[in-house]
């Protein structure tokens, strides 16, 4: 089974956030950049799985190169290997545009059985409510599910 999990860099939640003076974008500038909290609830997901079912989990990361620090903490926490997307264009994709991505991304990678994401920011919260951002992957979308069981077929009987 291949296991996708998508992962972003956040500021971390403790950190003092200011806005840029002319209130364009957030500074960032001095903040600690984590894995968001969320993504690493669904790394543990996917990881989970991974251990009950066989087969790998693969880390998707759309960003600067900094984000390498959150896809290592998820390789850390067990992920296989990681796709990784770095060029300076991505930083003007709506959150349709990094559904397209990412989904491209799965695509080359043969596709998978399984996505996990965290929970989705208020502009992802537009296109999971207008459609669905993987679409293009002709899989299942549970998007706001809060918890996933595994069941083997041993289980089942």
């Amino acid at each position: 089974m291949k296991i996708a999990v998508m992962v972003k860099q956040v500021a971390d939640t403790a950190a003092k956030i200011e806005l840029l003076p002319d209130a364009s974008a957030v500074k960032l500038a001095g903040v600690q950049l984590v894995l968001n909290p969320y993504d690493e609830f669904a790394v543990e997901q996917a990881i989970r799985v991974k251990e009950a079912a066989g087969g790998e989990v693969v880390v998707f990361n759309i960003g600067p190169a900094s984000a390498d620090e959150a896809v290592k903490t998820a390789l850390a926490m067990g992920c296989d290997r990681a796709v990784l997307l770095r060029d300076e264009a991505v930083s003007d994709l709506d959150a349709a545009g990094v559904a397209a991505a990412l989904a491209a991304m799965i695509g080359r990678e043969g596709g998978c059985d399984l996505v996990f994401c965290g929970i989705v920011t208020k502009a992802e919260h537009r296109i999971a409510k207008s459609g669905k951002p993987f679409g293009s992957l002709n899989i299942e979308d549970h998007h706001g599910t809060h918890e996933f069981m595994f069941f083997s077929e041993d289980y089942m009987k």
